[in-house]
């Protein structure tokens, strides 16, 4: 979805990929909003799909599933960020 039209965006050129990316990482990042993005390999026609999702998803329990699970990956790739942000930069609580 385009963060400021609230559109589904599908099947876009991939020379489109890069700035609609950076587009919607910047709007998490200025909405402090959470941002997930996911493979997929269609097992019908053996087409791979990115999906990118921005908004209010992840619960604390779905936090500690997701650290949990790159925890245990790590020696295969996984890796998790984390990172403090300044006392003058923390956004208002999800409700």
């Amino acid at each position: 979805m385009d963060m400021g039209t609230g559109k589904r965006h599908r099947n876009k050129s991939e020379k489109d990929l890069p700035a609609m990316v950076e587009k919607m990482v910047r709007s998490a990042l200025e909405n402090r909003e959470d941002l997930v993005l996911t493979w997929e390999r269609e097992e019908d026609d053996g087409r791979c799909m990115m999906h990118l999702f921005s908004g209010t998803l992840i619960t604390p329990c779905m936090r500690g599933t997701l650290t949990n699970r790159t925890d245990l990956g790590i020696s295969e790739g996984s890796s998790h960020i984390c990172l403090t942000v300044p006392e003058s930069e923390n956004p208002a609580p999800h409700k």
